[in-house]
């Protein structure tokens, strides 16, 4: 399992075409990228759609046998990538228990079968639910169902399949308010268009708003405009990608008010310390004007927020000007 603090899911989608020689391809690009894990979606096209669906003899195309399935994800066992599988029907479900997978997604079609959503639950494994285009009660009844069945570990999934999103469509604002709801992790399954720069910049964005997970879409090469190409990286672009991720990891830091020690180390080469901006006699007070602000390398330094420990104070000996002001110069 993977320990970054975001996990990038490789999302491949139908982009295959139906090929499995092209599945394992992808696979190969998804472990060089250095992605956390790969997600595929898993269906039986006559239990997705009617026989009378413009789609249904495309769904039968893509579809793999039990067989290949296995075979991949062995293939990704031995390549060290975790698979997540998307499912939309209880006999792809099966074929999934086989895989031996890591995690499920719930499509957002899926997430009011809750037929389907208990039987998947039951697996206890972390499950992706996708809250991209459903209501706030649909969500909660979701999360109601897949609790009773004792699945604990759920991430809400930010986003819509409208490919390619719009910019004004993405709303990152809704992880914060998804978390505060819900009260569950969050990630961003993104559709920014593949050749838009934005498509590198806006999962790093979610990160710093608190996602959890991206799922980005990936193609062996987009210009062919294969199916999902549309909000698709290609192999170089996705490597970089994830590159990207980890170093935005590096940024995250604590959150704690304890300061570094890179950070005490500028604090005392910057931070200022109080100086006698001119002569000050024996018996002297004081005053704000005597006294001036300087950076030091010098030890025991009275720092500016003390100042209020030597302000009308009595000098107890000659302090020459541009000498470092201390308390053992000033009567008690």
């Amino acid at each position: 399992m993977t320990t970054n603090a975001v996990k990038v899911i490789a999302e491949i989608a139908n982009a295959h075409e139906g090929s499995f020689g092209k599945l394992c391809k992808m696979v190969e690009i998804a472990v060089e990228s250095k992605a956390d894990a790969v997600k595929f979606q898993l269906y039986r096209a006559k239990k997705l759609v009617a026989k009378d669906h413009p789609k249904y003899e495309n769904y039968q195309i893509k579809e793999f046998s039990e067989e290949e399935w296995i075979e991949i994800s062995n293939l990704c066992r031995e390549k060290g990538i975790e698979v997540v599988a998307e499912i939309f029907d209880y006999e792809s479900l099966i074929i999934a228990r086989k895989m031996e997978i890591s995690g499920y997604k719930v499509h957002s079609t899926t997430i009011s079968d809750l037929v389907l959503l208990k039987e998947i639950a039951k697996e206890n494994k972390p499950l992706y639910l996708s809250a991209g285009g459903s209501t706030k009660e649909e969500i909660h009844l979701a999360i109601s169902t897949i609790k009773k069945c004792h699945t604990n570990e759920i991430i809400l999934m930010q986003g819509y399949q409208n490919f390619p999103t719009e910019l004004p469509n993405i709303h990152l604002n809704k992880i914060e308010s998804l978390n505060k709801e819900f009260n569950l992790p969050v990630g961003i399954q993104d559709h920014v268009a593949g050749e838009d720069e934005m498509a590198m910049i806006v999962p790093l964005m979610a990160a710093a708003k608190g996602c959890v997970i991206i799922e980005k879409h990936f193609t062996i090469d987009r210009s062919l405009k294969e199916t999902d190409y549309y909000s698709s990286l290609n192999p170089d672009e996705l490597k970089r990608f994830v590159s990207l991720v980890r170093k935005a990891e590096l940024t995250f830091g604590s959150d704690a008010f304890e300061l570094s020690e890179d950070e005490m180390a500028y604090r005392n080469l910057l931070k200022k310390s109080i100086y006698s901006a001119n002569e000050i006699k024996k018996g002297e007070k004081i005053t704000l004007d005597q006294v001036v602000f300087k950076r030091t390398l010098q030890e025991n330094r009275l720092t500016t927020d003390k100042l209020n420990l030597i302000l009308d104070k009595t000098a107890k000996e000659n302090i020459p000007a541009d000498a470092m002001m201390q308390l053992e110069m000033l009567e008690k």
